[in-house]
């Protein structure tokens, strides 16, 4: 760990305690921000990152504080514990040199969730973290444009990030503090539907977050992020049809039954097809879910050590994996079918919620445009995991929204007395 680390970790370690529970986040925020995976504390047999320490060192605060779930436990959180059990169990039937990174990961999810969960009351502090991640994100933004003119990152310093920066026949691609493009791109792409939220309402908060958003998925020069983007934005444009969402979804599956008729190749080959960025992996892709498919006897029990053998080329990292572009997939290669079914309930348990509430005509619709900019963030994450494997501190700018948004429902909206099974639904239970 370099000096800027350990300088940064005392600093955060320092804060976390004194700082007033709505803040109690902005440490975690920042390391995720501001620190590379680079920033590790070598115990011998485990490194351990700085954000991973934060996680620990919140946990902590809270106990000594008292600090608790405001409204019990949520049916997300069950999902949580299913999830985190099935990646457990399954880890005595993968290598050994892999059960380090796989209670890492169970760290990473079961921490950064419960923590926004227990720090968020009410709706003033999911805008607080709004905009804390606009002020973060901001000198990122700046840090990235700059390395995609001059390939000088930054953060080069703290280690963790590439050498050199990824260059394509149009550019170079900018990684900030981020070991690729494409998660820097994901994480920056969070914002822009953030920033939507406050444009009628705190129009310089708005045009912060959006320039700090559209700078990191601009500069990531990637095509993952940029559709994410769009997709946000899209799902923030419909809000005035929020009443037609059902429509919507069936019309979408109506429209993937129908492609898959006419289309010579299955649907998900229209991956293939998408290339915003330009020198895009789209029949990497799509070619990888029909291997996994055509695998699936390999992996549906518990998952595989081994999928060299599925796609033409590997990768650097290790000499067992091909590329795995597909958080989908990489769920089904951790821990079979059941980590795979864990991970889509937990998606649709948040769904769930976050419709219901927006649904409810009693709640002031300022709370309502709030569960739907999650919900938007929600849609555009789920479409982005066909083409990207989040890990590391990335995997926060998924896991933050899936907190606050169960934080929302759970806790902050106010329910109707004559509608029973919506007050079991969000208010006494949280989410369903």
């Amino acid at each position: 760990m370099t000096f800027l680390g350990i300088a940064f970790l005392l600093l955060a370690l320092a804060a976390q305690f004194v700082l007033p529970r709505r803040f109690a986040l902005l440490p975690l925020i920042l390391g995720f921000t501001w620190m590379t995976r680079g920033q590790l504390v070598d115990l011998g047999f485990v490194n351990i990152s700085i954000t991973r320490i934060i996680i620990v060192s919140a946990i902590f605060r809270a106990w000594l504080r008292g600090e608790h779930l405001f409204n019990g436990p949520s049916h997300v959180d069950k999902w949580i514990y299913i999830w985190a059990l099935v990646l457990l169990v399954t880890t005595p039937f993968h290598l050994p040199d892999t059960t380090v990174y796989r209670l890492g990961i169970i760290w990473d999810y079961v921490g950064v969730y419960f923590l926004f969960r227990l720090f968020v009351i009410k709706r003033e502090d999911i805008e607080l973290v709004f905009k804390i991640l606009f002020i973060a994100f901001f000198p990122v933004a700046l840090s990235m444009l700059y390395e995609q003119h001059t390939d000088d990152n930054v953060f080069r310093a703290l280690g963790g990030v590439p050498l050199v920066s990824p260059h394509r026949t149009n550019g170079i691609r900018a990684c900030g503090p981020f070991p690729h493009p494409i998660l820097a791109g994901t994480a920056g792409a969070i914002l822009v539907p953030m920033a939507a939220y406050f444009w009628k309402s705190a129009r310089s908060w708005a045009v912060l977050g959006g320039l700090a958003g559209l700078g990191v998925v601009y500069a990531s020069g990637s095509s993952g992020p940029m559709l994410m983007t769009a997709i946000g934005l899209a799902c923030m444009v419909i809000w005035p049809l929020r009443g037609q969402v059902r429509i919507f979804q069936w019309a979408g599956v109506l429209l993937v039954f129908l492609l898959n008729l006419v289309m010579n190749d299955p649907v998900y080959f229209l991956l293939a097809k998408i290339d915003v960025a330009g020198g895009s992996m789209g029949w990497h892709r799509a070619q990888l879910i029909q291997s996994t498919l055509a695998a699936v006897s390999e992996w549906w029990l518990y998952g595989t050590d081994y999928t060299r053998h599925w796609m033409p080329t590997g990768i650097p990292a290790s000499d067992r994996h091909t590329d795995i572009t597909n958080h989908y997939i990489a769920m089904a290669v951790y821990g079979g079918i059941g980590l795979l079914i864990a991970f889509i309930g937990l998606l649709v348990s948040v769904f769930r919620g976050l419709g219901l509430a927006i649904q409810n005509e009693s709640v002031d619709v300022k709370e309502r445009f709030l569960a739907w900019t999650l919900g938007s963030i929600l849609v555009a994450h789920s479409f982005n995991f066909l083409s990207i494997v989040l890990f590391d501190q990335s995997i926060i700018s998924f896991l933050l929204v899936v907190g606050l948004a169960v934080g929302l429902c759970s806790k902050t909206l106010p329910m109707p007395d004559s509608n029973i099974e919506l007050q079991k639904s969000i208010g006494r239970i949280g989410l369903q």
